[in-house]
């Protein structure tokens, strides 16, 4: 694995071997089983505690902004999250890493306090501050943009930023929903609008005890350099 950047609570995870969130996206095809198996891999031996982030709910907003209906929407969010499920069960299961790795699906987040609050936070921080609603769009227009979209550009935004919010509340308050001291995101790319919240940029100040990790499997390295 290679180890990009970290923040300092992700170096803190590290040394500490507590807890790391696992990003997983769908339509992406750095998903592929080997990249999946590294990933997991590393994590089960570098940490106390895995979590597999699987955003069934909030990419049904990503597609929804790409123009899908919302039964459309909702059938191949699901979908693609189960395959991705069981592509990871099966590392899990042929790592032995069945006790300290979770996978987690939105329905497992229903009722939890920290995350609704943490929710409803960025709600409330995308309504008024102007800073912060201009990246969280600014970020949701890339997403637009890269795959396109049949409607109308600021309908497609307002749609989308809901999947950037969704998964920024878990993002940010993972050490708190999970119960653990702290947690890293873990992902092959930077997040500005992430960044910037952990850097007190914007007029909220998140929880210190997350962080995050860019790291890049070998494998895809790899796979880039021939």
């Amino acid at each position: 694995m290679i180890i990009h950047s970290t923040s300092p609570i992700g170096e803190k995870v590290l040394a500490e071997k507590t807890a790391v969130l696992l990003g997983l996206s769908i339509r992406n095809s750095y998903f592929k089983e080997e990249n999946l198996q590294e990933l997991i891999s590393w994590a089960q031996n570098s940490v106390a505690q895995v979590f597999i982030m699987l955003p069934d709910v909030p990419a049904i907003s990503t597609l929804r902004s790409l123009g899908y209906d919302e039964n459309k929407a909702k059938a191949t969010a699901m979908l693609a999250c189960n395959n991705l499920e069981n592509k990871c069960r099966r590392i899990m299961e042929s790592l032995g890493a069945t006790e300290n790795v979770r996978i987690i699906r939105w329905k497992d987040l229903e009722g939890n306090k920290a995350y609704e609050t943490m929710l409803e936070n960025l709600t409330k921080l995308y309504e008024k501050e102007t800073d912060f609603r201009s990246d969280v769009r600014e970020t949701t227009m890339g997403v637009i943009e890269g795959n396109g979209t049949t409607l109308a550009i600021q309908e497609a935004l307002d749609i989308g930023v809901h999947f950037i919010l969704q998964e920024l509340a878990l993002i940010l308050n993972a050490a708190d929903i999970f119960k653990v001291p702290t947690c890293a995101y873990v992902y092959h790319r930077e997040m500005p609008v992430h960044v910037k919240m952990l850097n007190n940029k914007y007029s909220f100040v998140p929880p210190q005890n997350t962080g995050y990790i860019i790291c890049e499997t070998d494998f895809s390295a790899k796979t880039k350099n021939g």
